[in-house]
């Protein structure tokens, strides 16, 4: 406001000190921002009393060692907006800042900084804060007359670059050339003030924050986002899935039935002298527990060894149809009866060891209606980076968690009175996950075609998609009442809840149904706006997108960068990687996530096959439509991938630059799913800068 005022009173006071020069040059067009934003140019002393003045020719008449005053006023057009010189915020690009350049000539230097007035503060979305100029506003600089400049006529010619933006940004160069007449006047001298000025070198902008409208630093962003997989808080959210599991798990026909069994053993308990509940309790749980979190880690460890194969995708998509199946009614899944016999035959013994041969039981019995949710578990966890650590504490969330109500009816055997009784609800819970299941099974029926050949030969995505979408309505009208199963009992009713949830599959299921359609003019699919469609469309696996400039040969394209001076924007990704398809189909089509990855080499190495795109003709025929040579090529990259970066996770983003030995590692972004385009977005533009 100070800046604003300093000119409103100079314009008022002092108006002979400016003499107006007013307009850009247009020796080569007017620049693409011209009907965006205007500009008026004024020069003149910064002595008020200097005899140049009040001269009116045609230029302006200066001594040399003398000061001038240039100032730049930009008026954006309504609706436009363009960027500061000196200033920008922690989530903003200094490559998108204005830029005031001078030609060289011996006779006038710049004299630094330069002024400019406050920019206000703009909220831009996922991109975070900026400092931007909506309104009119100024720029001023001193020029210094060389005092041994010669005598006569001058051109100060100088640009100004900048974007004017509305919904979209456009670059324009501002040309503009200001007469002036240097006087034969002896020099002025020069002070030391002036002196201490003149030593002053063009400084980068600075970074300002606001407490009030800022968003915390970008970077910081990033780091906590990139935890999300391999530190804290993917612990914490692979802990949660397991919650997740273990809570479904509870509201099965298989775990009711043992309620009473277990509060009728614990009655009896408690009827005994020197009889010690908690401790009861807690063996009891602790047993559960036990048991199931080593069979959780178990089956992670084995769905994660193998979840890239052809193989174990097939042979994840029919452990899902079996259990499946069985949620649905066709067949119930038991462990061997002389087990449940012998671990039944030690209860009696009474005790801590009675305590936890019933536990076991009740471990074994209840395993029919688990097994699935563990399953479940393991199967949409398999394209995880996970450790050791996040099997075994997703493994003991999942155990904890449907272990916890039993530790409070061992401890007060009173409250079975409280629970709801088992009944065709139940049934109803599992048949809805046998319906979720079987879903699951399409996915992983898809990716094993995926892998295994160029092309799918059943599993396309126009038959996964119908095919999700008829279960979706299968399951919506089953809720609603109009299909009935083996363990259903009949019913004069249908529940509210089941209404609700029923309505809501079917326009699920109508929801989808667009997507089936192309259209005429390009073949792309219609895309259902919204969160769910981006999700369940990345979870089937889509057509790939060559909207951006991949290549599949790092070394090509590090030769590539070498040459362009650029960077090298490694994606590590796959066909059959969920995460990965989400990020290609909502983030990088991006407008700003696209111009910053346009910026870049781009290098993406698949790590379960290489698809056709990323070979040229010739190699293609090659291999004749064997995929035989994409599956090992993408081994090779895998194998590259573990070596170099020290992890297997899908996705995985680096920048690298290259040097005489390969490259070095600029930059790396693993949160897996971008949750947080603003830290991916701060991401690419600090592996631009290389920082």
């Amino acid at each position: 406001m100070q800046l604003r005022s300093f000119f409103v009173i100079a314009a008022l006071t002092l108006s002979p000190v400016f003499y107006v020069v007013g307009q850009t040059t247009e020796k080569i067009g007017p620049p693409a921002t011209a009907s965006r934003i205007d500009f008026s140019v004024s020069l003149g002393a910064v002595d008020p009393f200097s005899d140049s003045n009040f001269e009116e020719p045609k230029e302006l008449s200066v001594r040399r060692g003398e000061v001038l005053l240039l100032r730049i006023q930009g008026i954006p057009k309504p609706g436009f907006h363009t960027y500061p010189i000196t200033q920008r915020t922690e989530s903003q690009d200094e490559i998108g800042l204005s830029k005031l350049s001078f030609k060289n000539n011996p006779v006038f230097t710049p004299i630094h900084p330069i002024k400019e007035s406050e920019p206000e503060w703009k909220e831009e979305g996922v991109l975070g804060y900026f400092l931007e100029f909506e309104k009119p506003f100024s720029w001023t600089q001193e020029i210094y007359i060389q005092p041994d400049a010669k005598i006569g006529k001058h051109e100060l010619s100088f640009s100004v670059k900048l974007q004017v933006c509305d919904s979209k940004c456009v670059w324009g160069e501002h040309l503009f050339t200001l007469p002036i007449s240097v006087s034969k006047a002896d020099p002025l001298e020069t002070s030391e003030e002036l002196k201490q000025k003149l030593a002053i070198k063009e400084e980068a902008p600075k970074i300002v924050s606001d407490s009030k409208t800022s968003k915390p630093n970008a970077s910081n962003q990033q780091s906590k986002s990139q935890n999300t997989t391999t530190g804290t808080d993917g612990l914490w959210a692979f802990a949660l899935q397991g919650m997740f599991w273990g809570a479904i798990s509870l509201v099965t026909p298989c775990v009711f039935p043992m309620i009473p069994i277990t509060v009728s053993y614990f009655l009896k308990q408690s009827e005994k002298t020197n009889h010690r509940p908690v401790l009861m309790a807690v063996v009891y749980s602790l047993t559960i527990v036990i048991v199931l979190t080593i069979a959780a880690v178990a089956l992670l460890s084995f769905f994660r060894l193998l979840s890239v194969h052809p193989a174990m995708n097939f042979g994840l998509g029919g452990l899902f149809v079996f259990f499946s199946l069985s949620l649905l009614g066709m067949y119930e899944i038991e462990l061997p009866s002389g087990l449940a016999n012998f671990t039944s035959s030690k209860e009696g013994q009474g005790g801590m060891v009675g305590t936890i041969f019933m536990a076991l039981t009740f471990t074994i019995v209840s395993f029919a209606c688990v097994a699935p949710f563990l399953g479940g578990f393991g199967g949409t966890a398999s394209g995880s980076n996970l450790t050791f650590l996040h099997r075994l504490l997703g493994g003991f969330a999942f155990s904890v968690t449907f272990a916890s109500p039993f530790f409070l009816l061992a401890l007060f055997p009173g409250l079975l009175k409280k629970l709801p009784k088992s009944g065709n609800w139940l049934n109803s819970v599992k048949v809805v996950m046998g319906f979720l299941e079987l879903a699951a099974a399409i996915k992983f029926f898809r990716a094993g075609e995926l892998v295994l050949f160029p092309e799918p030969l059943l599993f396309t995505y126009d038959f996964s998609m119908a095919a999700t979408i008829v279960l979706a309505l299968c399951c919506g009208l089953y809720l609603l009442g109009f299909l009935q199963l083996p363990h259903d009992t009949a019913s004069d009713h249908t529940s509210v809840p089941g209404v609700v949830l029923g309505c809501l599959f079917l326009a699920f299921g109508l929801y989808l149904t667009p997507a089936l359609l192309k259209l005429k003019e390009d073949g792309s699919r219609l895309r259902p706006s919204g969160v769910i469609f981006a999700w369940v469309d990345s979870f089937l696996l889509p057509e790939e997108n060559d909207d951006l400039p991949f290549i599949g040969d790092l070394d090509r394209g590090l030769e590539e960068a070498k040459k362009q001076n650029k960077m090298v924007f490694i994606d590590f990704t796959g066909v059959t990687c969920t995460n990965c398809k989400i990020n290609e189909a909502n983030v990088f089509p991006m407008k700003d996530v696209r111009e910053l990855l346009k910026k870049f080499v781009l290098v993406q190495l698949y790590t379960d096959r290489v698809p056709d795109k990323l070979y040229s003709a010739e190699e293609r025929s090659s291999f004749q439509g064997s995929a035989t040579k994409q599956r090992a090529d993408a081994n090779k990259n895998l194998d590259f991938q573990k070596l170099k970066f020290n992890t297997e996770q899908l996705p995985l983003y680096v920048v690298v630059k290259p040097d005489a030995k390969g490259f070095v590692e600029v930059a790396r972004y693993d949160e897996g799913k971008i949750n947080d385009v603003s830290a991916f977005v701060k991401f690419l533009r600090s592996g631009l800068n290389g920082k």
